[in-house]
């Protein structure tokens, strides 16, 4: 049976909301603890700027504007540090208001015959008689939505949202990109911005390492390991 090898894999977390950047800076981090001071003077620069930031610390980037938060664990096995440095940030050091978040957890499949991909699209998307001029029709992308049991109350409305697409990096091979979305109901006032800070925070400490070994068997199976 030909080969499956998982070759690029990271996880994230995006969050919008009402955040300052400048709270998120490499010198932030440093002066509290979460980065080495000789990991923060060595950052890669995007950006640093009052309304956005943007830089890579090793295995971590960080990218903040105004309306949103993303933090990526570059390696898979920095996923736990990530969620440490998550909760210190918005629990202690940066308090902000959070709307909606996502979890985010991706990978990247080399085979060793092509084959295996069009094995992949042909096992979920069966063959469907379509009209016209279509001949010998194919899936190159599959996306899926369902519904996801996220402990938060019932007012809150959650989504795991799966994509499975030939990959640009590894080829031949595929990425599949997992996300599970969360937010909250809407304030009465349009222009308010609701904050849910606690709710999701709670899902990050309590859930994170269950959620991300669901997500790894999940897109081990999609892969045909």
């Amino acid at each position: 049976m030909p080969s499956v090898t998982r070759t690029i894999e990271d996880v994230s977390v995006a969050l919008v909301g009402n955040f300052n950047p400048a709270m998120f800076q490499p010198s932030v981090l440093s002066a509290n603890n979460l980065v080495r001071p000789d990991e923060a003077s060595k950052a890669e620069i995007g950006i640093i700027h009052s309304e956005a930031c943007a830089y890579t610390i090793g295995w971590l980037f960080v990218e903040v504007t105004r309306e949103r938060f993303q933090g990526i664990a570059t390696d898979i096995a920095h996923s736990e540090p990530l969620r440490d440095l998550l909760l210190s940030l918005f629990r202690t050091i940066s308090p902000s208001q959070i709307a909606q978040m996502g979890l985010n957890h991706r990978a990247h499949f080399q085979f060793e015959d092509p084959k295996q991909l069009d094995g992949i699209f042909g096992r979920l998307t069966p063959t469907a008689k379509l009209p016209g001029l279509l001949k010998n029709p194919r899936a190159t992308r599959v996306t899926y939505t369902s519904d996801h049991e996220s402990k938060l109350p019932s007012e809150f409305r959650s989504a795991l949202n799966v994509t499975i697409e030939p990959s640009l990096r590894t080829i031949p091979g595929v990425y599949i990109a997992l996300n599970r979305h969360y937010e909250g109901p809407q304030l009465e006032k349009e222009e308010a911005l609701p904050d849910y800070s606690k709710e999701f925070l709670g899902i990050v400490e309590s859930n994170w390492s269950e959620y991300l070994k669901q997500s790894r068997e999940l897109v081990e199976k999609l892969a045909g390991m």
